[in-house]
């Protein structure tokens, strides 16, 4: 076995870990243009990153809109298979519903 690949967590116990769950910190930037840190594993999902936002600024997931080069994420695809590595910006963009 390559062991090049695991991190040992120690928390309450001892658990080994594929590198793919390693946590990372991405950037949201909001258009009132702040950063805002969020801690993330490459097998997470982008909807984790909008619940994370959710309990950060209250603003729930179906709102947001998540860009990252250019182009809208995926709320079903992980944070790996996106391409975001740790200390990307992403750009939130809110969707706001229509009124009369």
């Amino acid at each position: 076995m390559n062991y090049d690949k695991f991190v040992v967590y120690i928390d309450e116990g001892f658990v080994c870990s594929p590198q793919s769950h390693i946590a990372m910190q991405v950037k949201v930037k909001t258009l009132t243009g702040r950063d805002i840190p969020v801690d993330v594993e490459a097998s997470d999902k982008v909807i984790r990153i909008k619940e994370m936002m959710e309990e950060k600024e209250g603003i729930p997931p179906a709102q947001q809109r998540l860009i990252f080069n250019g182009s809208q994420l995926n709320d079903e695809i992980t944070i790996e298979e996106s391409g975001i590595q740790a200390g990307a910006s992403l750009h939130l963009v809110l969707t706001l519903r229509g009124g009369h």
